[in-house]
């Protein structure tokens, strides 16, 4: 099915406002609990539950956006996969409904994320929608989620690796000029670093990846953590000691996910 969420050329993008303290709030207690799985996860869609009703009462969008990403973290948990675009389209809408650019694509992208695998034509003519619409919104975060996701179709479903490494250097190039979080950064630098893997250039893929040694303090969160010993490893495989891609896996197997994995026997 087509998405049928569009942004028109002229429209003016400027965010309503709603509650910031209300919002980083709500982001703390999804960033607190989004490890949570079985048993925990019943509280865990009562506290999403409740910031979504609370956001409704008080008119925070804000807050409503982020009890939407809860129960898509509740989704990817239970494994039920199938209900996460039409949690991703609720964002949409519900970022588009107060002019939030940001929001928008943001959601925009993972929407498409969502259909990489399953309906890849789709996905590729979404991204591509998004890029225009984002020119069209000015919005360089937007500009930012579409090449993200022209990459991911391109490495993923495609496995062009020359058009993935273009797509990912843009996105990475906007996202270094938005001064976007050490974390973000890592994330589009292990995707281009795949992109480079797949075109069989392990030297650049290993180059954009070692810069982060550099920034030790990056690595101290967990998912930044588990993201980039999960790719180093791959990198390097062919091209170290066994000493030293023992070094490296011992770090992966000891972030906490892995441990937490390890623990239940996987």
């Amino acid at each position: 099915m087509v998405c049928n969420i569009s942004i028109a050329a002229e429209k003016a993008w400027v965010a309503d406002k709603y509650d910031v303290q209300a919002y980083e709030s709500a982001m703390k207690i999804y960033e607190q609990h989004r490890q949570d799985r079985d048993d925990e996860l019943v509280r865990y869609e009562a506290i999403s539950d409740s910031i979504m009703n609370v956001g409704k009462s008080n008119n925070n969008y804000a807050q409503q956006y982020v009890a939407l990403m809860m129960k898509e973290q509740i989704c990817i948990s239970k494994n039920a996969f199938d209900e996460i675009p039409d949690i991703e389209q609720q964002r949409m809408r519900l970022a588009k409904e107060h002019s939030n650019a940001t929001f928008y694509f943001e959601s925009f992208y993972k929407y498409c994320f969502c259909l990489v695998d399953t309906q890849p034509s789709e996905a590729f003519f979404l991204a591509k929608q998004m890029v225009d619409e984002a020119i069209a919104a000015g919005s360089e975060s937007g500009m930012m989620y579409g090449h993200m996701a022209l990459g991911d179709i391109s490495l993923m479903s495609r496995y062009d690796g020359p058009t993935a490494v273009l797509e990912y250097e843009k996105a990475l190039s906007l996202a270094e000029s938005l001064n976007s979080n050490p974390v973000k950064l890592l994330q589009l630098s292990t995707d281009l670093a795949r992109a480079y893997m797949e075109c069989k250039q392990y030297d650049k893929a290993k180059d954009i990846l070692d810069k982060f040694f550099e920034t030790p303090e990056v690595l101290e969160d967990e998912y930044a953590k588990l993201l980039f010993y999960s790719t180093y490893i791959f990198v390097i495989e062919n091209d170290c000691t066994r000493e030293e891609y023992n070094r490296f896996y011992q770090k992966y197997i000891n972030t906490p996910e892995m441990t937490m994995l390890y623990d239940e026997g996987s």
